[in-house]
């Protein structure tokens, strides 16, 4: 779906998005860092990915979210 965006965003003449994927990470991409002593780690994927993939797209993507945040918010 972030391509199908990104190519309507192209066709209007918008900047194209940054797109951030991750392998494993299912559709689980977006919150806060989890270490795998969390109690809840175990239960990532129930939306697809794997725990693994899930956690490491959290711990790259949180910090790019709220640096984007910070960027266009103040």
């Amino acid at each position: 779906m972030a391509d199908q965006i990104a190519a309507r965003r192209t066709q209007f003449g918008k900047p194209m998005p940054q797109i951030l994927r991750y392998a494993g990470a299912g559709h689980e991409v977006f919150g806060l860092p989890i270490s795998q002593s969390d109690p809840h780690y175990a239960h990532l994927g129930g939306l697809g990915g794997t725990p693994a993939g899930i956690a490491a797209a959290h711990a790259d993507g949180w910090p790019k979210v709220v640096a984007f945040l910070k960027e266009r918010l103040r």
